[in-house]
C-alpha cells in the first residue's frame, strides 16, 4: 500500500520528487486540490511560479516524508524476508525478493545500482541461506544488479569511452597505436576497492554455481547469463585472478558449458581491449579470434539467437582491431544470417528488435572500419598490399586496370557497409551511430566527389543514409549538442577539388577542425552554382552533425544536377527543408535551391530573403550567382541590379560612418 501511495504521488522508490509546475496537467497534491475552484486553483498556480522550492521548508519536509516513506516499504518487505529466514521458508524469501527487484527495477535500469547495494547484499545473504526456491532467474538478476553496484564506483573513469568521432587526419593511423592510445591513463584501482570486486566475484562465481547445469531444473536462459558471465570476467580482470580452461570443470561436461566458453572467451578478448597497454590488469593466455570463431561454430544450434549474434558482433570488432581480414568477413556474414529471424520477431518484443539491429550496425561499421583503415594503409592487408605493388610496377598495364578495381571494390563495400550500419543503427533508435556511420562514410568518399561517375555510384546509399539520419533524429540525445566538434565547409571548384580533397588526408592535429570540400551545381557560364566562397562563414562553427547532414544533402543534389535532373533536385531540397531543423545550415540547401530554380525560370524572390541577414558581400555575389544561372535576360538584368544596388548600399553606409 506504501508503494501504491508513493506511486499516486508521482514517484518510484527512492526517486526525488519533481517541483510541481504551474502549468502542469496532472493534479499534484502539493500543488492544488481536487475541490478548489477556478480562481483558487488560478491562485494557486501564481504562488506556485512565486515559490522558490530550492529553498523552501516546506518542499524540503515533504521531501523527506516521502524519503521516510520509501525506506518504511523497503524495511517492511526486508522485514518479511527475514521471518522467511526463520522459519526456512525459500518461497517467502524468494517472494520478498521479487517484489523488491521488481520495485528496483527503475533503478537498476538507470544503472544506479550503488544505491540499493546494501538492501541488495541483504537480499542475496537470504536467498544464500535458505535457497532459492527454484526460481533461478531472480538469483541471477539479484546477484548480476549487485555484483554490478559493488563494481560500479571503483572502475577507472575511461572504463566506457564515448564514441569517438572519425575525421579525415585519423584514417592513416595505424591500429596498433591507437589501441595504445585508447588507455594512456594507468588504470589505478584504490586498496579499499579490492574487497569491493572480491565481493562482486564472489557473488557471480555462486550464481554461475548454482546455474552451471548441474541441476536442470537451475538452467537459466543464455540470455539470463550473459551479463552474469561479463560481470564475472570483469571482477576477474580487477582482482588480476586467472581463468582457467573458460572457468569450467574439465572432468565433468555440462550441457551449457559450450556456450559459457565461447562467452567467456569473447569477453576476455573484450577486457582485455578495453585496459590495452596496462599489462598489469590483462587477462592472461586469451584466445585467439579464430579459435572462438571455431568454439562458436562447434555451439551450433544456439538456443538463443541473440546471444549468438552478439557473439559474432563482437568478433566483427575483435578481428577489426586485430587486423584480420578473412575472419571479420566471416563473422560479418554469420551475423547477416539473422537479419530475417529478428524482423520476423519484430512484433514480439521490440526491445530484443532495437538490440538486434544496434548489434548488426556494430558488425556493419566494424567491416567498413576494416576496409577503409586498408584502403589507406595498403602495407597491412594482403589483397591491398598486392595491388598497390602492382600499380606501382605497372601504371598502364592490365594488371594495373585489375588492381584499381579491387580497390574501387573494397571501396564500394566499406561505403555499403556504412550504409547499412547507419540504417540498421536508425532501426535500433540510436543516433550517435547514425552520425557515426555517416562521417566514416563522408571521410571515404571525399576524395572522389570531383568525379561525377564517382558521385553517381553514391546515390543509393546517401538517399538511404539521409532517410535513416531524418528517421532517427527524435531519438537524438539532449546532450549531444554539446559534446560535438566544429566543422568547417569549404566549397572549392571542381578544378581544385582534387587538391582539396589530397589536402584533407595531410596531417593534422587531431583538434584542429575537419576541413572537408563539397562539389555544388555548376551555372551553363562555367561558374559554380551554390558555391559559397565567403559566404561559408555561416556554417563556420556550426554542430558538426548538422553540418554533415548538410554537405550529404548537398552532394545528392549534385548528383541529380548532374542528370540534369533540376525538377527532381528541387522535390529533394523542399524535402531536405522539411526535414533538416530550423537553424543556420539550412542556408547551404536554399543556396541550391536559388539556383536550381533560377534555371528553371522560377520566381527566387521570396527564397532570397533567407539571406537577408547576410553581409552585403555576400547577398550581391548571391544576386551574381543567380544572374548567372538565369534563363531569362530580364532577370539576369533585374539579379545585376540588385547585386549593384546591394554593394552601393554598403558604400553609403561605409561613407555616412566616416563622416
Amino acid at each position: 500500500s506504501l508503494i501504491q501511495y508513493l506511486r499516486g504521488e508521482g514517484i518510484e522508490l527512492f526517486e526525488k520528487p519533481r517541483p510541481p509546475v504551474a502549468d502542469d496537467s496532472t493534479t499534484h497534491k502539493f500543488a492544488k486540490l481536487a475541490d478548489q475552484s477556478e480562481s483558487e486553483m488560478d491562485s494557486t498556480k501564481s504562488n506556485i511560479k512565486k515559490r522558490d522550492f530550492a529553498n523552501d521548508q516546506e518542499w524540503k519536509e515533504y521531501c523527506e516524508w516521502l524519503n521516510r516513506l520509501c525506506k518504511e516499504a523497503v524495511d517492511n518487505f526486508l522485514q518479511g524476508i527475514k521471518i522467511g529466514i526463520e522459519l526456512r521458508e525459500s518461497w517467502l524469501v524468494c517472494q520478498g525478493s521479487a517484489y523488491l527487484w521488481n520495485y528496483f527495477h527503475h533503478l537498476i535500469e538507470k544503472r544506479q545500482n550503488n544505491h540499493i547495494v546494501s538492501i541488495l547484499t541483504e537480499i542475496f545473504d537470504a536467498i544464500k541461506k535458505v535457497g532459492h526456491d527454484t526460481e533461478a532467474e531472480l538469483l541471477v538478476s539479484i546477484c548480476v544488479a549487485l555484483s554490478t553496484g559493488l563494481m560500479q564506483n571503483w572502475l577507472p573513469p575511461d572504463h566506457v569511452k564515448p564514441l569517438q568521432i572519425p575525421i579525415v587526419s585519423d584514417i592513416n593511423t595505424d591500429k596498433k597505436k591507437q589501441a595504445i592510445n585508447a588507455a594512456t591513463k594507468p588504470i589505478v584501482i584504490p586498496p579499499e576497492a579490492g574487497g569491493e570486486f572480491k565481493k562482486a566475484l564472489e557473488v557471480c562465481e555462486y550464481a554461475m554455481m548454482v546455474t552451471n547445469g548441474d541441476d536442470l531444473k537451475d538452467v537459466v536462459g543464455l540470455n539470463a547469463r550473459s551479463p552474469l558471465i561479463k560481470n564475472w570476467v570483469l571482477a576477474k580482470q580487477f582482482t588480476q585472478s586467472a581463468i582457467k580452461n573458460f572457468g569450467l570443470n574439465k572432468v565433468n561436461e555440462r550441457i551449457q558449458d559450450k556456450y559459457t566458453k565461447c562467452m567467456v572467451g569473447v569477453e576476455i578478448l573484450n577486457r582485455n581491449f578495453k585496459v590495452s597497454g596496462q599489462n598489469s590488469y590483462e587477462i592472461k593466455e586469451p584466445p585467439g579470434v579464430k579459435e572462438l570463431i571455431g568454439y562458436v561454430d562447434s555451439a551450433q544450434p544456439w538456443p538463443d539467437k541473440l546471444v549468438e549474434l552478439e557473439l559474432w558482433s563482437n568478433l566483427c570488432v575483435l578481428a577489426n582491431r586485430a587486423n584480420q581480414t578473412d575472419n571479420l568477413r566471416y563473422c560479418y556474414s554469420r551475423a547477416l544470417e539473422s537479419v530475417s529471424y529478428f524482423e520476423k520477431k519484430k512484433s514480439e518484443s521490440k526491445k530484443i528488435y532495437l538490440k538486434s539491429q544496434f548489434l548488426l550496425s556494430e558488425a556493419c561499421l566494424a567491416l567498413g572500419e576494416h576496409l577503409a583503415f586498408i584502403l589507406n594503409n595498403p602495407n597491412t592487408s594482403p589483397i591491398a598490399s598486392s595491388s598497390k605493388q602492382n600499380l606501382d610496377q605497372s601504371q598502364n598495364s592490365n594488371v594495373s586496370n585489375a588492381s584499381k578495381d579491387i580497390r574501387v571494390a573494397l571501396r564500394r563495400s566499406a561505403l555499403n557497409g556504412f550504409a547499412d550500419a547507419a540504417l540498421y543503427a536508425s532501426n535500433a533508435e540510436n543516433y550517435d551511430y547514425v552520425v557515426h556511420a555517416a562521417r566514416h562514410y563522408w571521410n571515404l568518399c571525399l576524395p572522389y566527389l570531383a568525379q561525377p561517375q564517382e558521385r553517381a555510384t553514391l546515390y543509393e546509399n546517401l538517399t538511404e543514409m539521409l532517410s535513416s539520419w531524418t528517421n532517427v533524429y527524435k531519438f537524438k540525445p539532449k546532450e549531444s549538442a554539446n559534446n560535438v566538434e566544429t566543422v568547417k565547409i569549404e566549397v572549392k571548384k571542381e578544378e581544385t577539388h582534387a587538391k582539396s580533397a589530397k589536402s584533407a588526408k595531410s596531417n593534422k592535429s587531431s583538434k584542429e577542425s575537419v576541413k572537408v570540400a563539397k562539389e555544388e551545381p555548376k551555372a551553363d557560364s562555367g561558374q559554380e552554382v551554390g558555391s559559397s566562397g565567403e559566404n561559408s562563414s555561416d556554417l563556420d562553427d556550426a554542430f558538426d552533425d548538422l553540418t554533415l547532414r548538410c554537405v550529404l544533402y548537398a552532394c545528392l543534389f549534385q548528383i541529380t544536377l548532374d542528370k540534369n535532373q533540376y525538377e527532381e533536385a528541387l522535390e529533394q531540397m523542399e524535402m531536405a527543408l522539411n526535414d533538416l531543423p530550423r537553424t543556420k545550415h539550412r542556408l547551404l540547401i536554399y543556396r541550391f535551391k536559388v539556383i536550381t530554380k533560377s534555371k528553371l525560370g522560377m520566381d527566387v524572390q521570396m527564397d532570397l530573403q533567407k539571406f537577408r541577414e547576410e553581409s552585403e558581400k555576400n547577398l550581391a555575389q548571391m544576386y551574381r550567382k543567380v544572374a548567372l544561372s538565369s534563363i531569362k535576360n530580364s532577370d539576369t538584368i533585374k539579379s545585376y541590379q540588385r547585386a549593384i544596388e546591394t554593394l552601393s548600399e554598403n558604400k553609403n553606409l561605409a561613407k555616412q560612418k566616416q563622416k
